[in-house]
This record gives structure tokens, C-alpha cells and sequence, in this order.
């Protein structure tokens, strides 16, 4: 093959070549700086665009941490100023400076997780100030007591604030049980009382003092409860157009989380009062498995429901022969905290283990039961609303209604025997009969208003 040289060309060609090879050799860089020119031009774009949220993120990381901190310092501090401040309290919403407290001669309880009642009973102590005049015995400061002042001491971190406040949400809870009606119970008691009785904002149950929401309000160290930050958290919670309305949180875990639960609410609410509503246990337990299946939260049977729930129940040891009650709260405990989503059927029937938690916290805090607990069966607000609404008017302090009572939207279903076997029927009948017995007794010992005794 022959070799052509350029030389060799016509000057037309060989000219034309030359403009070629050189234009493309002259245009390359120029192509190549215009692609970076738009690769940066891209990316200063996007992180203009992403800045203003990295920035955003950078100071809510900044600021979560200075309130952390702050909270933990507090901590320490918490010991001193805390008694200080009990025992110099002279506002309107304390004990007067006359008053002056004796030194305290009963430990702080300290069983963990539930509380045990301190050696002297508060039963007769009615010593009151008043504050702010509204009508509702909430507005009534009770003088601290060598009971209330050691369980201060123990489980609320007062930074802040006082135990007894004048400003006060909620003041009554309805705790359970679940599945007794709680939530048509607020509703009917705000279709009597609408412009009396106010539910929180958003929902009738906040469960707010549950596990989950309430961890940011206490100290793993000490397992106190900052009263000041849930308190504010609270406030914002409710509407507040009416100071002299009663606002209230029907959340149903609250009574069967007896062991920890109590203490929470008795630093940060020392005030409230416990509507509590019960229903028949065998019955209570049958509309729970209805309602987990409705829910597709359990495809089996009932028979196998309610086993798995009995050997929960004696896996955590409350089934054991002379069990002691330190360990029998402790099994309570640890049932209770390994129940999730609708399980529980039985526990949740065993009103006893949990109304003695509250029952031993209350007095523990200075409380006394009787005046702060009231008892209402379901079936017996089904069969006379009207003689119950009175009974709950009172026990709230609320005027007398000038319309009539209405009937409570209830729909309670019976227990249907045909649904299991004759062995696991006796089964439950027989630990129910006890708890209805232990039950019974509990409320005759403390003196709880019960009204007219039905299935107990």
C-alpha cells in the first residue's frame, strides 16, 4: 500500500485536513471546562438548597443537648433544694409559716418498683388550707404530712415548682379497667356537665404517665419524676378558657400499670381523684378477646387466648403458694411490663393487685383512699345511671344536673360459656372468685366508697 503524504495533496486538500485537526484539537478543552463549570454550578445549587436544613438540624441537635444537660444537673441538686423548699413552703398553694413540721421519723419507701404503705395511717387526718375558692374540693391544699414529705423526698423532684399548686390539670382520672365502658363513661359525664367537666384536647386518653411518653420525665438514677416538665407538658394538653371547670384523662393502662404508674401521677397530680369503673371479670375478659379479634391482633381461639394469658401469669410467679407480698408485687411487675397489645385478658380481670398498688401509693403520698377513690360498676350504671351520676357529682363536688340523666351508650357483652371448655371455665371462675374476695376486702379495709355491691 502506498503512503500519501500531506505534501502530496492538492493545497485545497491537504488545507482542509489541517482546519480539521486543529479546530477539534482547540475545541476539547474548552467543551471539558464548560461540563465542570455546570457540575459545580449543580452542586453549589443543591447545597444551597440543603443548607438552610443541615442548619436546622444543627441547632435542634444543640439545643436537646442543653436540655439534657440541664435536666441531669438537676439532679443533684434535687436532695437539698427539694427539702428546703418543703419545709419553708408560705404561699397561698402551701402550708402556712406557722405550721411547723416535725422531723421526718419514717424512711422513704423504697421497694422498687411498687410502693409499700409508710408505718402510720393517714385515715382521720383532715387538716386543709384553702386556696383559691372555686367550689371543688381539688382547690383545697392539704397540710404536708410526715407520710407526703417522705414520699417527696423519695420519687418527685420538685425543681421549681411546689407540690401543691394553685393551677391544676387534670383533676380527676378515670384509670380503667379497659373494656368496662371508661371512655362512654367521660362522654356520658360531659353530656351532663359540658361546661363543667372538660376533656384534654385531642383525645379522652392521653396515657400520658404510660411508660412510653412519660421516660423524658424521669431520672434513671433516681427514678424521680420532674414535676415542673410534666406539669407544663400537661398544661399545654388542655384547654384552659375555664378555670373553674374539672378536666380529666380516662386512660385505662393506668390502673393495670399499678406498680409505677401511681407514684408518677401522685408528684405530679398530688391532688386527683380516681373514678374507677369495674365491670364483671368474666365478662370484662370476653369483650377484650371480641375486641382483639376485631382488630386482627389474635387469629386463634378463645380457649388458647386465655391459656396463653394464664401461663404468663404463672411464668411470673403469682400463681405461687404463699407467695410474700414483696415478691408478689415484684411478679406483678414483671407480668404487667411483659403484657403488650391485647394480651392480659386475665391480669386485667384481677382488680385487687391493682387497686392495692394504688391504694398502698396513695397513702404513701399522704392520701387517704376513702375520700379519693370512688368505685363504680359497670352493670349498676347500666341499671340506675341516675343514682350513679349522683354518686359521682358528689364525689367530684359538681352542682346537681337540672336535666334529666341520660341512658349510657353501653353495649356490654356477656361471657359466652359455650366459647371454652368446662375445665378452663372453672379455672378462671375459681381465680376470679378469689380475686373478687381479696377485692372486697381491699375496698371494706380502706374504706373505698363501692356503692351497691353486684358480682363481688
Amino acid at each position: 500500500m502506498k503512503s500519501v503524504s500531506l505534501s502530496s495533496r492538492s493545497p485545497r486538500t491537504a488545507r482542509k485536513i489541517t482546519d480539521v485537526g486543529t479546530s477539534s484539537l482547540s475545541q476539547r478543552p474548552p467543551l471539558l471546562r464548560q461540563q465542570s463549570s455546570r457540575f459545580a454550578k449543580w452542586t453549589r445549587t443543591r447545597i444551597r438548597a440543603i443548607l438552610p436544613f443541615l442548619c436546622v438540624l444543627v441547632v435542634l441537635s444543640l439545643l436537646h443537648g442543653l436540655f439534657e444537660n440541664s435536666i441531669m444537673s438537676s439532679v443533684d441538686l434535687a436532695t437539698s433544694s427539694d427539702k428546703k423548699a418543703i419545709h419553708t413552703t408560705t404561699t397561698s398553694d402551701s402550708v402556712p409559716s406557722s405550721t411547723k413540721h416535725e422531723t421526718i421519723s419514717t424512711p422513704a419507701p423504697t421497694l422498687t418498683p411498687t410502693l409499700q404503705p409508710v408505718t402510720s395511717s393517714f385515715h382521720g387526718s383532715s387538716n386543709t388550707t384553702k386556696v383559691a375558692s372555686s367550689g371543688h374540693s381539688f382547690f383545697e391544699t392539704p397540710i404536708l404530712t410526715n407520710q407526703s414529705r417522705t414520699f417527696v423526698d423519695r420519687w418527685c423532684d420538685l425543681q421549681n415548682t411546689e407540690w401543691y399548686t394553685q393551677k391544676r390539670t387534670p383533676h380527676f382520672l378515670i384509670p380503667g379497667a379497659k373494656y368496662t365502658g371508661t371512655r362512654e363513661l367521660a362522654q356520658w359525664l360531659m353530656s351532663i356537665a359540658p361546661t363543667t367537666i372538660q376533656p384534654p384536647r385531642r383525645s379522652l386518653e392521653l396515657s400520658f404517665f404510660l411508660d412510653g411518653p412519660f421516660a423524658k420525665y424521669v431520672y434513671k438514677k433516681t427514678e424521680k419524676t420532674a414535676v415542673h416538665a410534666a406539669r407544663q407538658r400537661l398544661a399545654a394538653l388542655y384547654n384552659n378558657n375555664n378555670p373553674d371547670a374539672l378536666t380529666f384523662d380516662a386512660s385505662p393502662g393506668y390502673l393495670f400499670y399499678s406498680s409505677l404508674v401511681p407514684r408518677r401521677i401522685l408528684c405530679v397530680l398530688p391532688w386527683v381523684k380516681l373514678v374507677v369503673l369495674l365491670q364483671e371479670p368474666m365478662d370484662r375478659l370476653y369483650q377484650q378477646f371480641q375486641a382483639a379479634v376485631q382488630n386482627h391482633q389474635w387469629k386463634g381461639t378463645l380457649e388458647e387466648w386465655i391459656q396463653r394469658d394464664y401461663d404468663h401469669l404463672e411464668q411470673n410467679g403469682l400463681f405461687t403458694p404463699n407467695i410474700r407480698r414483696v415478691d408478689e408485687d415484684m411478679a406483678w411487675y414483671q407480668y404487667a411490663h411483659t403484657t403488650v397489645g391485647e394480651g392480659g385478658g386475665i391480669g386485667r380481670s384481677l382488680y385487687h393487685y391493682q387497686l392495692r398498688h394504688w391504694f398502698q401509693a396513695m397513702q404513701a403520698a399522704g392520701k387517704n383512699p376513702a375520700e379519693d377513690v370512688l368505685v363504680v360498676w359497670t352493670e349498676e350504671w347500666k341499671k340506675d345511671p341516675t343514682r350513679e351520676w349522683e354518686r359521682i357529682r358528689s364525689f367530684l363536688g359538681l352542682s346537681p344536673s337540672s336535666k334529666p340523666i341520660p341512658e349510657p351508650k353501653l353495649f356490654p357483652t356477656k361471657f359466652d360459656k359455650s366459647t371454652v371448655s368446662d375445665k378452663t371455665r372453672k379455672k378462671l371462675q375459681k381465680l376470679f372468685d378469689a380475686s373478687n374476695s381479696n377485692l372486697r376486702k381491699l375496698l371494706r379495709r380502706y374504706g373505698v366508697d363501692a356503692g351497691k355491691e353486684t358480682w363481688t
